[in-house]
């Protein structure tokens, strides 16, 4: 999870990622009010079921400077040193670790890789602060796992969403592309296959390079990659994550 705000959205993605049982949650907190943000988080965390030790690590090794509009270009060999400070976390009715890191980098590719490549999962789960997975996400992702392993090279899993609205409207999203021929399809105009719905093998990650370092179209650059290298993609039509439309 990224995140630059903290509110109640933020706890509840964490909520919901702790009810799905995920071993191990990373937040990368970013941007230029990083600094509050992160002391707003210390602060709540015990408020939300979270007891925080740390700070483990303290060592910005040198801030790798972003250009204008807060991008920072990056190359894989250069992600630990963006981080700045990690705590760990944990929260009472929950077996896994959460690992909260203060980033130097600025911009959605290097803090995704950083999340990706800090996270020790051989599947690795994307979800954005303001959204919510289903309590059984993980479960139906890695029974699609399962029955493909020895089978496809599957690299992505990924399902249709709920979308929720600034109002609280709740409506269904449109279908993404449901196998793997239709999303080879599908990606030759344009990206249906919403990132906060993604379960991605962490080793397919590795030979992409995490995501390309590039504005705006990081997502979508990643699953061209994906593709081209010969990694398969499959799809489940139930909604497993609820993603909030929003404009912030």
């Amino acid at each position: 999870i990224i995140t630059h705000v903290v509110d109640e959205d933020l706890w509840r993605a964490l909520a919901s990622c702790r009810q799905a049982e995920s071993d191990e949650i990373v937040l990368i907190v970013n941007g230029y009010d990083r600094e509050a943000c992160w002391d707003q988080i210390t602060v709540e965390a015990s408020q939300f079921g979270w007891a925080l030790k740390g700070p483990i690590t303290v060592d910005p090794a040198s801030e790798v400077g972003g250009e204008a509009g807060g991008f920072t270009p990056f190359e894989v060999s250069e992600l630990p040193r963006f981080v700045e400070t990690e705590v760990d976390g944990r929260h009472d009715d929950w077996e896994g670790r959460l690992r909260i890191v203060r980033s130097s980098g600025y911009g959605a590719p290097v803090n995704f890789s950083l999340g990706c490549y800090l996270a020790q999962g051989a599947w690795i789960a994307r979800l954005d602060r303001d959204d919510v997975a289903r309590p059984d996400r993980l479960a139906k992702q890695l029974d699609i796992v399962r029955a493909c392993e020895g089978k496809h090279n599957l690299g992505l899993v990924y399902s249709a969403v709920t979308w929720i609205t600034e109002t609280g409207e709740v409506t269904t999203g449109p279908l993404p592309p449901l196998t793997h021929h239709e999303a080879r399809r599908a990606l030759r105009l344009r990206n249906r296959i919403w990132h906060p719905t993604w379960l991605i093998r962490r080793s397919a990650l590795e030979q992409a390079g995490f995501y390309p370092p590039v504005r705006y179209a990081e997502d979508y650059g990643l699953l061209l990659r994906l593709l081209w290298m010969g990694y398969e993609f499959h799809a489940t039509r139930e909604p497993l994550t609820t993603v909030r439309k929003t404009f912030r």
